[in-house]
């Protein structure tokens, strides 16, 4: 039902009926299915009972059983068909994750990533972490597979962040077109260079830095960009992103598999109400459900750490404070508030990076500078950003190689 010729039949009529179904109670529209599923199932069911009566078949208690899932199977199946006709996909996207908590109007998103997010599956450490197929590789990332070791002469550049790091599919992502700058812009004796996008939506930079050492040992990088923040100030609606409590793998898989059914999700807003309904289970006055992802002190702790690893590992690490658009610009407060504790986190590194000597570009300021056709929305580039954004490392980074002579194999392990 959920694809071809048949997916496009059940569009067409969802297109047609539910206009003028749209309001029926959810009640109501669980009573229609029943008897659609019921309707569906009766025909089928009496031809496979003359079948079995005519044919050579078991005894009477095989023969029940057969009949009882057959009809169960065709019942759901015309259910299932009934829902998709009389229901509008779009009234039922936000049912994923099964719950959803709001906190002032605000959404924690670590159980959609989890659990609803289609480009990302589960994983008990990192929480969620992207898919081994398209748009990714099997190694979890955008672009081609890595060599490993790495070739000889090849200057490797790993970058760490969210979704404004990842991109968006279908479109060239900022170190996608980071890559082609250095190798466009480099002098015939210089290095080649292999850029790497090993950004992940919704992650904070607790989960990039689990992840950065989890790929330090075989994924060789000669420097890496790191850009977080976003996320992390982000409010929680429980606990923190390095207390979080994700659920088990095969309650993930159970959900995941459900979700894909319209009558699941029209059977769960008529047992847990709609997502707007859903408020009443965090209380907004206790201060341990209401408070960032990542404290400004354990993302300060965090990028120190990416800092150290990188060093040991004898690699550069450069931090990325995170551009975003001014708080004037929104009217709605939950924008504003994430906008200020974002500049609060921008601010923080600053100051980490005096004190600690961590190499930083103020990217943030940098954009603040630029035109507003740089970002498509509160925290992500259009096209324009991205390709501002590769000009802007790539600058920093050949500037850097011409200055000091680095040459990549000095780094190299290949033969």
């Amino acid at each position: 039902v959920s694809s071809g010729f048949i997916a496009i039949c059940l569009a067409c009529a969802s297109g047609l009926v539910y206009p003028l179904v749209g309001s029926v109670s959810v009640l109501g529209l669980l009573i229609v299915l029943s008897i659609v599923g019921i309707a569906v199932a009766v025909f089928p069911t009496a031809i496979l009972r003359e079948i079995l009566r005519i044919a050579p078949s078991p005894g009477p208690g095989v023969q029940n059983l057969l009949l009882t899932l057959f009809t169960v199977v065709v019942f759901l199946g015309g259910a299932e068909i009934a829902a998709r006709i009389f229901t509008s996909g779009s009234d039922y996207q936000e049912m994923t994750p099964i719950v959803t908590v709001l906190v002032d109007g605000r959404q924690d998103y670590r159980g959609f990533h989890i659990v609803g997010d289609a480009m990302h599956v589960y994983d008990p450490e990192l929480l969620w972490i992207p898919q081994d197929e398209e748009p990714f590789n099997e190694q979890r990332f955008r672009g081609p597979v890595l060599e490993t070791p790495k070739r000889p002469n090849t200057v490797r550049v790993v970058c760490y962040g969210d979704s404004n790091t990842e991109g968006t599919f279908g479109e060239p992502s900022w170190p996608e077109l980071l890559g082609d700058y250095l190798n466009d812009h480099r002098s015939k004796d210089e290095p080649r260079f292999e850029v790497v996008n090993a950004g992940v939506a919704g992650y904070s930079s607790h989960q990039g830095l689990l992840r950065f050492r989890r790929d330090l040992e075989w994924v060789e990088p000669d420097w890496i960009f790191v850009s977080f923040g976003w996320n992390d100030c982000a409010e929680s609606a429980g606990r923190p992103d390095d207390q979080y409590q994700p659920p088990s793998q095969f309650a993930v898989i159970l959900k995941k598999s459900l979700l894909k059914y319209r009558l699941f999700t029209v059977l769960l807003e008529s047992i847990t109400g709609s997502p707007d309904d859903r408020e009443k289970y965090v209380d907004n006055n206790d201060p341990s459900m209401v408070a960032p992802r990542v404290s400004i002190e354990k993302y300060v702790h965090n990028l120190e750490s990416f800092d150290e690893d990188a060093e040991e590992a004898g690699t550069r690490a450069v931090f990325l404070t995170r551009p975003h658009r001014p708080e004037s610009y929104y009217d709605e407060e939950s924008l504003k508030h994430i906008i200020r504790q974002t500049a609060d986190y921008n601010h923080a590194l600053r100051v980490a990076a005096k004190s600690e000597e961590l190499e930083i570009i103020d990217v943030e300021e940098h954009y603040a500078q630029g035109p507003e056709s740089l970002l498509a929305d509160s925290c992500h580039f259009t096209e324009e950003g991205r390709r501002e954004m590769a000009r802007l490392l790539g600058d920093y980074v050949l500037q850097d190689i011409r200055s000091t002579g680095f040459k990549a194999s000095e780094r190299d392990t290949a033969p």
